[in-house]
């Protein structure tokens, strides 16, 4: 689904693969565009389109969401987001959720708003009284940096040093829908994977392949991965 405003176009929340695949598309295009989230480091973002050469940042038309916690592991990512999808509600509808002092923000298209702040009631275990967010977000995501050595750059090789199994393990967490790539799952065991790439494992944790170290004297690939917290 695509909204329209003045001079613009939008998109609803694009995963990290979507991300990639509209902006090789666009890049060679005349129209200018830009993709956001919410704010800096967001990961799920919407893309506008300008429909002429317009020179002003366009109001995207989404809405952070916040709701108090007591701390940042009384919920997590995946309570908050299977609570938004058991009202009904498509990923697409829905960009980033972070956690921060003692607030979960989660980011929607302007049209859900008011829904979500008049039903959204529980998450998990937890009693929610969502209300928009208007403080300025400055949130970076963190992370944990590895140095690795690879026999091979394919998916199975990068899951089963990452996640820290084995190989015959990686390819089944593959194969059955554990493993994600950009954002949208991917069963091929032997895709290879390139720099800025993001390799979600389920319970193992999200995983960004952050910068090439070049060869071991064994010829092995030398990569800087990037592990979120």
């Amino acid at each position: 689904a695509i909204d329209h405003g003045k001079d613009c176009t939008f998109s609803n929340f694009l995963s990290e693969d979507e991300l990639l695949l509209a902006e090789s598309y666009l890049k060679n295009r005349s129209k200018p565009y830009s993709f956001y989230g919410g704010y800096d480091d967001a990961q799920r973002k919407i893309l506008c389109i300008y429909d002429e050469n317009i020179y002003y940042d366009p109001y995207f038309p989404l809405t952070p969401i916040a709701f108090s916690i007591i701390d940042e592991f009384e919920i997590n990512h995946r309570d908050v987001l299977g609570a938004l999808m058991s009202m009904g509600i498509k990923r697409e509808y829905i960009g980033d959720i972070i956690f921060f002092g003692s607030y979960c923000v989660f980011f929607t298209v302007d049209k859900l708003a008011d829904y979500f702040i008049e039903n959204l009631t529980m998450v998990k275990r937890l009693s929610v009284k969502p209300f928009i967010y208007t403080d300025l977000i400055r949130y970076k995501h963190s992370y944990i940096e590895l140095n690795v050595t690879l026999s091979s750059l394919r998916l199975d090789c990068v899951v089963s040093c990452v996640a820290n199994v084995s190989r015959t393990v990686a390819e089944q967490l593959i194969l059955s829908g554990m493993v994600s790539l950009n954002g949208s799952e991917c069963l091929k065991k032997d895709k290879v994977l390139d720099i800025s790439d993001v390799v979600s494992v389920r319970k193992k944790g999200k995983f960004k392949i952050f910068e090439s170290c070049g060869l071991s004297k064994k010829g092995k690939f030398k990569l800087k991965v990037l592990k979120y917290n």
